[in-house]
């Protein structure tokens, strides 16, 4: 499998959004809070 590591790969998101009908975002400063406060930093 040392291929995956030299090789770039592309993925699409087509069944994801087919199945939720839409790409889900956290916005950063929300996903960073939540990192933190899950690393008992904050």
């Amino acid at each position: 499998m040392r291929y995956l590591w030299r090789e770039p790969i592309r993925m699409t998101n087509t069944h994801l959004v087919d199945t939720l009908g839409h790409e889900p975002h956290t916005p950063l400063d929300e996903a960073i809070e939540a990192t933190l406060r899950g690393l008992r930093c904050i």
